[in-house]
Parts: structure tokens; sequence; C-alpha cells
């Protein structure tokens, strides 16, 4: 008996991490009780610490390390599994770190941003159908391309008059014009009531701006000096070939009382001409004009020749004229047609900075070819042009862009 109570039976005893061990007492029975773990995961003397310890990691979105884990006896995978189902997803405390995160990145973008801000220009350009509107994108895109933290926006206007009136007035930065409207607005003569003196030359000759007369084929009109009594289209309302023709048709003792001026844009004029509702239209551009070659696919036409004795009359009295001829291959005509042609002139306000027009006047004519491609009346164009009879003061950058390179002593 005594034997019996002195001597234990062994027993394989369960491995440590098990929930349950067994406890060796006096005689031939062994209790299972629940093993320090498990006391401490399940209310033994350190389950406060590890409830503590779990809702905090919880709370807050903590991993707890692997050591501290075992130290508490709490399971490795058992705070995650149970963060993860109780919370479904990242606690709130991680979200508004993700945010913050987030706010100071678009942040730092948006300061790099305003570091390197775009300076924004305009060009007032031309009316749409006309020469001058795709020239003056073909600008705006070289400037784009070749001036640094520039943008230019191209705006389709009435034409050479209203763009003086637009850089005069600071509503514009860059204006295409003929030379002589742009000497009109210099001075304060008419067409306008008021000087503009802030307007500079960048490029003094771009182009040469012919008038083009146009009458369908069986027209009774043989001349521009046959106009009187008819109803003829002078272009758009505030376009800079009106006052040119007005001194044209004054040389030669036609006043706008003679006949009924038109104003209507490019398009609608050709339009109205193939309607039969005018007699003439007059398209004041460098040939060949987009409007008219779209024309000439449904119509007939004729351009009507101008007199070689009125044509010296204006041009003594006017000396920007020059005669000039629109070959017959232009437009597909049968003979070649003599008229009256003026240059065209890329001005620029002179409140532009001077390194600014360097770095566009630089751009400009290193790149001509770009500028030659947009459309077959600027495939003349070439740096010489670009100071040919300027008419207004050159602007400072782009006079020390010409001195550089020899174009200006």
């Amino acid at each position: 008996m005594l034997h019996r109570l002195c001597c234990t039976t062994r027993k394989r005893v369960p491995p440590a991490s098990s929930t349950y061990h067994t406890v060796r007492l006096r005689g031939p029975t062994r209790k299972r009780v629940p093993s320090r773990v498990a006391q401490r995961t399940q209310g033994g003397p350190s389950a406060g610490r590890a409830r503590f310890v779990t809702s905090r990691c919880e709370k807050y979105g903590l991993a707890l390390p692997l050591s501290e884990k075992q130290r508490l006896g709490i399971p490795c995978d058992a705070l995650y599994n149970r963060w993860f189902r109780e919370s479904k997803g990242p606690s709130q405390v991680m979200k508004k770190a993700v945010t913050q995160i987030i706010v100071v990145a678009f942040a730092l973008v948006f300061l790099n941003t305003c570091g390197e801000r775009e300076t924004l220009l305009s060009i007032a350009a031309g009316p749409s159908g006309g020469s001058w509107h795709p020239i003056g994108g073909v600008v705006g895109n070289v400037i784009n391309k070749y001036v640094p933290g520039i943008r230019v926006n191209v705006e389709s206007t009435e034409g050479g008059v209203q763009n003086v009136r637009l850089l005069g007035t600071d509503q514009a930065d860059i204006g295409l014009s003929i030379a002589a409207t742009a000497l009109n607005g210099y001075r304060g003569e008419a067409p306008y009531k008021q000087s503009f003196p802030n307007i500079r030359t960048l490029i003094a000759t771009f182009q040469l701006g012919y008038l083009q007369m146009v009458v369908l084929e069986n027209s009774s009109l043989q001349s521009v000096e046959d106009i009187k009594g008819q109803r003829v289209v002078l272009g758009p309302p505030g376009h800079g070939a009106i006052p040119r023709q007005r001194e044209v048709y004054q040389e030669m003792g036609i006043s706008f009382e003679d006949f009924t001026p038109i104003y209507l844009p490019f398009r609608d004029s050709l339009q109205s001409l193939g309607d039969r509702r005018v007699d003439a239209s007059v398209l004041y551009m460098a040939p060949p004009a987009p409007s008219l070659l779209e024309f000439a696919v449904t119509n007939k036409f004729r351009m009507l020749p101008m007199s070689e004795e009125n044509r010296k009359k204006v041009i003594e009295k006017y000396p920007y004229f020059v005669s000039g001829t629109i070959a017959k291959d232009v437009y597909g005509l049968s003979e070649d047609v003599p008229t009256l042609a003026t240059s065209s002139v890329i001005l620029v306000r002179e409140e532009i900075s001077e390194e600014l027009v360097y770095q566009i006047t630089k751009a400009i004519l290193e790149h001509v070819g770009e500028v030659q491609a947009i459309h077959p009346s600027m495939q003349a164009f070439n740096s010489e042009m670009a100071v040919l009879g300027p008419v207004v003061p050159f602007h400072k950058g782009a006079e020390r862009y010409f001195k550089e390179v020899g174009l200006l002593e």
C-alpha cells in the first residue's frame, strides 16, 4: 500500500505549448490542469495584461512582435485574425495616416508645379477661312515647342484692325496685321480714334497680302474699276483690309458711296456670291485663300485685274503698297491677275519682357521651315523678310536678336 502511494506512474507529458499538461501527484492518479499559457489567455494571472495589449494593438492598428506574443501567451496569428475580423479592415487611425500621406504628396506636387508656373500669352490671329488663322496657329506652336515656360493661345479675330486695338488695350500679347494698319494704330490715325504707342514690331514682313476681287465666271464685271453701282463684300467687319481698300478705290476715283459695301466673313461672302446675292467678293490676304479653294470645288469664278495706271497712282501716294501678280496656277485661272499688295506684320506689346521677346524671335527664325510648311503663302518667308520695311519700331528683344545674327546693324 505504502509502495503504491509513494510511487508514480510515468506517462507521456504533452508539449509545453499544449493547452493542458500533467501534474505529478503522489499516488496512482494524475490531474490535468490548464497550462500557464492557457491561463494567460483564458483568465489566468496574466490575462488582463494580454487583453490590454491586444486592445491597444487593435485600436492603433499595430503589429505585436512575435516575441511579445509568446511572452504574453498570445497565439501568433490570433491577434491579427481577431483584429481583421472585428474591424473588417484597417483601423480609422491607419486610414487617417494614409490620407495624410496622400495629401502631403499632392501638396508637394502642387508646390513643385507652382515653382514652374507657365507664362500665358495670346495671339490675335484672324478670321477663320483666311490665311492668318493657321499662320497664327503655327507661330503659337513654335513658341510653345521651343520657348520653355510659355503657353500660347491663338484667338480668332475680325482681322488686322481689331488686332492692333487688342494689343494697344492689353487684351492680346501678339497680333497679326497689315503694316499700314499697324502704322495707323501707332499714330492714332483712321480708323482709330486714339493712338496705341505700346505696339512694337516682332516680324516686319511675314507675307504679302493681295487684293483679290472675285466674281462668278459669267459676271459682266471685267476689272476692279467696274464696281460702281455693284454689291461688293469687302471682308469681315473690322478687317485691316477695309481702310486699305478705301485708299485704293479713292485713287481710282471711287468712294464707298459709289457702290454698296457689305461686310461678311470670307466663307459667308463667297457663299453669298455663289447664291448671286452679291456681285463681287474681296479677299485681301495672301493667296491661296483656303475659303476660295473650297468655293472653287462647286463654282467657276474669275478675278478682276487692276490697271497699271491705277496701281502706280496708289503706290505713289501710299508707298507701303507694292505691285503684285497672282499667278494663274494658284487657283487654276486662265491668266495671271495684276493687282496690289501690302506687307503683313507680326506685332507684340512693348510691355512683354525683352528676354521673352528675344526667345520668341529666336524660336521663329531658327525654325523657319516649320513656319513655311503651314501655308503656301509662307513658303517665301525667310530671315531677311523679318526686318524688311518696318513701319513701327522693333521691340527691344527682337532688335537684340536681329543685331546678334547680323540682320540689323
